[in-house]
């Protein structure tokens, strides 16, 4: 396996789907990150911050800013927990349902454009990659990803 090559086609797909996202998600007036919190909030239903924080892999604060935007924007909105009056659940508002679907059609019609190349009889498969790799990635330890000491061959 040659895993710079690996490494480097997988920067090249990390490169042009930011840009990408960055592009489609702008012409329908979100940042990605408000992007990606609607499309979880409009995927998983209502969440409280730390359930949503949790499934976009992010810390609470950081959602929390994202949160508090796009309830100004009308897009989110927050309702005290029934259950537990001290928390709160966050779901969209029609406004939100709608930008999603806004989102949701150019996103689609981008990639079926996209994938339109690709065999049908493959696309499983490509899928099924990509929810590998994902997974693979997700349990990855970043905190021992720089040890102090390299051996020759990662120094060259």
């Amino acid at each position: 396996m040659n895993i710079r090559a690996f490494r480097s086609q997988l920067r090249r797909l990390e490169r042009q789907a930011e840009r990408t996202l960055e592009r489609s998600t702008a012409c329908c007036g979100v940042t990605l990150v408000q992007c990606h919190t609607l499309v979880e909030l409009g995927e998983a239903g209502p969440l409280n911050l730390s359930e949503l924080a949790k499934r976009m892999e992010l810390d609470k604060s950081t959602v929390s800013r994202t949160i508090d935007s796009l309830v100004g924007s009308g897009l989110v909105e927050r309702k005290e927990d029934p259950g537990n009056r001290r928390a709160v659940i966050l779901r969209l508002t029609r406004s939100g349902k709608n930008q999603l679907g806004k989102i949701h059609g150019v996103s689609d019609r981008f990639y079926q454009q996209t994938l339109q190349n690709v065999p049908e009889d493959r696309m499983d498969r490509l899928t099924e990659c990509l929810e590998i790799l994902a997974d693979t990635l997700s349990k990855v330890d970043t905190n021992s990803c720089c040890p102090t000491t390299l051996t020759k061959e990662e120094q060259s």
